[in-house]
């Protein structure tokens, strides 16, 4: 190309492949004249023809080398200046084995890097990435290891432990290297599942003023006779009474951030439940029927639609009670309402409630995410595609927790400043186990310990289930999420078990139960809710544990039937623990969070608990049949096939606005301030008055100064800031930037915003 351009060629060089860099092959074209036309061109190229083939040929064995590193050559080099060794020809792989890494470390890490390199050189020929002895024997005579007589098929066969007659280069550097040495923290030492991890540190004591060493001492003797006469189990009990009872006596100590699994709120403690029981389960079992046949229905009739039905299914008793109870609607006295953060996977939970209060049709539940012509509802909580509806955008992302951490802060913020009242308001957010590894969440956990912020209550939905198995099949994830919350500063209650199952608890004297339950990993709890097999629970969680004598009068039905009601699924033990979260907003100086342990797809007997429960986007008849006896709807097996032949209105059930169901529930939401989720946009022309013109002026004019945009910007939003009740709803909100942009004036007049008061002299 360059000779039909009229560029004189002077030298044409070329490297063979893998060749050391003194090795080089040129052809001179001497006294090289400019072609012009493409006649000269190709006399040019007829001229160079050979060297251009030979060139090709080396070009595409080139190309098929994968230099992943620097062509460097080991020191040993492989022109055969090697001395041969006396006992050339015998000897054994070991000896031969030591001799190549020898080699390898005298080279350090290039010389491992450039044998990778000749390795594919030579595998890439046949695409195989594999070598057989001879070309192994070549390789390591290029290496400076010639091989001799027995000693290739010696060398070979230490490698070639499969006798697979050829062998990868996986197969050469694992034998290479040997044994792998156990690591620092082998999982067994571990001992992760349980969540107690060994420290180090143990062997350090503190060094701590002692006044009475006396007295130390013996708290100290009386830890090891507990220990010696009854066990750490015991012992571990004990030091977490003592040390809780000395938090609530005042005394400045950390309590462990994990604690026993065991309802935080134990029996003797609950409050009395304020509502009908029987007629709340009668409420809950609409919902949970019209949210699940919303998503399976909506998929029959147009395939492909998506949705969840397992993620509502386990949060549903959760839900309704806070609907019942706790939730606080807009004309709520003392605030704006509540804000609550559903799970987005959830969202046809508040369709299905707002289907049996009149304000969703049965059209638009029945196109469900098919919102787009304005007759169905949305996929996830999103404003935006329903505005007079969702609040707050959610989904699985950590998109919530951030938000709610955000709009807890905003609430007091507004309140601290005076623009509005909202002593009373406080943000919920339901969080899925799974939900909690987004980085988001993590964030948002740390940012609302470090402020304090009483007026959130984050809600995990423990169903121990993600898209594609166990969150953390082989550990327990409660306690693991015990440890994050409280170490970020968190109340914690833990809403782990029924009744029945709690009344097992409480009567294990030595705390033998409570063991077996931390021992066994969740993947294991997922297994036996997923089998429903009464026996199977009573032979690995007691017998197998010795402990058998605890159910003897325990049918297995019976055992089954208070395994699988967990407590985010006890509406008492629920009332309880979001009693008890409300209290703390009110009176407490933390954030709360709730760890509510769940089954995926609770009361769908025939997926519940099982790893494909949160793709189920459809149910067949006999599988809704049964939904419908375990709930027990008001509704034929005629009616279920015409539904599921595509009529699909036959499916929702709605008792109707003079039912004493739907009665009851307006009445509950009317008392806690309105129905809830609603979305009411404020007027913002009624709130404020805009700045007039005038405050732009001077930007209208120009400035015959050279001025940056930062600057300019600058100037703008003091001016803005400084005009009454519109300036002091401008907030900047600067991470770490401030000086950079100019804005450092705006600290001494506008002053930062610090809810616990300026503590030192700057």
């Amino acid at each position: 190309l360059r000779a039909v351009r009229g560029t004189p060629v002077s030298a044409w060089c070329w490297r063979s492949a893998g060749r050391p860099r003194t090795s080089r092959r040129s052809c001179r074209l001497a006294k090289a004249q400019p072609l012009v036309g493409l006649k000269s061109a190709k006399m040019a190229l007829s001229r160079l023809s050979r060297p251009l083939r030979q060139a090709a040929r080396r070009s595409v064995q080139a190309s098929a080398v994968r230099c992943y590193t620097p062509m460097i050559k080991f020191k040993a080099g492989s022109s055969g200046s090697v001395d041969m060794p006396p006992n050339a020809g015998s000897r054994s792989s070991e000896e031969l084995l030591l001799q190549l890494r020898k080699i390898i470390e005298k080279d350090s890490t290039a010389g491992l890097h450039q044998l990778a390199n000749d390795w594919f050189q030579k595998a890439d020929v046949d695409n195989s990435r594999r070598l057989e002895a001879k070309e192994l024997a070549k390789l390591m005579s290029q290496v400076g290891l010639p091989l001799h007589g027995r000693e290739v098929d010696t060398f070979f066969e230490h490698f070639d432990s499969g006798k697979a007659g050829e062998i990868s280069y996986t197969d050469f550097t694992n034998t290479l290297r040997g044994e792998m040495p156990q690591f620092a923290a082998s999982l067994a030492f571990m001992n992760q599942y349980r969540g107690h991890y060994p420290s180090n540190l143990v062997a350090l004591k503190s060094d701590l003023a002692i006044f009475d060493a006396d007295e130390a001492e013996e708290w100290t003797e009386s830890i090891d006779a507990v220990i010696e006469h009854h066990g750490p189990l015991k012992a571990r009990f004990l030091v977490h009474e003592i040390v809780d009872e000395a938090v609530r006596k005042g005394v400045k100590v950390s309590p462990s951030i994990t604690t026993p699994m065991l309802n935080t709120i134990p029996q003797r403690m609950q409050p009395e439940y304020p509502g009908d029981l029987a007629l709340e389960q009668r409420i809950s079992n609409l919902v949970r029927w019209n949210a699940a046949v919303m998503v399976s229905d909506g998929n029959k009739r147009a395939s492909g639609v998506g949705g969840h039905i397992g993620t509502f299914a386990s949060m549903c008793d959760m839900w309704e009670v806070g609907m019942n109870h706790f939730f606080r609607g807009k004309k709520f006295p003392g605030g704006m309402g509540d804000q609550v953060y559903m799970q987005g996977h959830a969202a046809p939970g508040a369709y299905a409630r707002a289907y049996l209060e009149g304000r969703l049709s049965l059209e638009k539940i029945m196109n469900f995410r098919q919102e787009v012509d304005g007759k169905g509802v949305s996929s996830y909580p999103h404003p935006r595609l329903m505005p007079d509806f969702w609040e707050n955008p959610t989904v699985s992302m950590g998109i919530g927790p951030l938000a709610a951490v955000t709009q807890a802060r905003f609430f007091r913020y507004l309140h601290l400043r005076g623009m509005a009242d909202t002593s009373g308001s406080r943000v919920w957010c339901f969080i899925g186990d799974g939900e909690m590894d987004e980085p988001e969440s993590i964030y948002a956990i740390a940012r609302a310990g470090y402020e304090r912020l009483n007026n959130l209550i984050m809600i995990v939905n423990c169903n121990y289930q993600r898209l594609d198995g166990p969150v953390r099949g082989n550990s327990k994830v409660i306690q693991e999420f015990e440890g994050v919350f409280r170490g970020a500063g968190y109340d914690c209650i833990k809403l782990i078990w029924g009744t029945a199952w709690t009344e097992l608890i409480e009567n294990d004297p030595d705390g033998r139960f409570i063991d077996v339950l931390e021992r066994t990993p969740d993947g294991d709890c997922q297994r036996l809710a997923a089998k429903q097999d009464g026996a199977l629970v009573r032979k690995e969680l007691f017998d197998d544990n010795g402990i058998g004598h605890m159910v003897t009068d325990w049918s297995d039905e019976e055992l089954l039937a208070a395994f699988m009601q967990p407590g985010g699924h006890d509406k008492q033990k629920i009332y309880a623990a979001f009693n008890q979260a409300s209290q703390n907003a009110e009176r407490g100086g933390r954030p709360t969070v709730i760890l509510a342990k769940t089954l995926k797809g609770y009361s769908l007997a025939t997926f519940q608990g099982r790893n494909t429960v949160h793709q189920q986007k459809t149910m067949k008849d006999e599988e809704i049949m049964d939904f419908r006896t375990v709930l027990d709807i008001p509704l034929s097996d005629e009616q279920i096939k015409r539904g599921g032949a595509g009529e699909g209105g036959e499916f929702f059930r709605n008792p109707g606005l003079d039912s004493p169901e739907v009665k009851y529930m307006m009445e509950r939401r009317e008392a806690l301030g309105g129905v809830y989720p609603i979305r009411m946009p404020a007027k913002v022309s009624s709130l404020i008055e805009l700045p007039p013109a005038s405050n732009f002026e001077i930007f209208d004019a120009g400035n015959p100064k050279a001025m940056s945009t930062t600057m300019a910007f600058a100037t703008l939003l003091r001016r803005l800031m400084k005009l009454g009740d519109f300036g002091k709803r401008l907030v900047p909100l600067v991470t770490d930037e401030a000086r950079t942009f100019g804005l450092n004036a705006f600290f001494h007049e506008f002053k930062i915003h610090a809810p616990f008061g300026q503590h030192y002299t700057p």
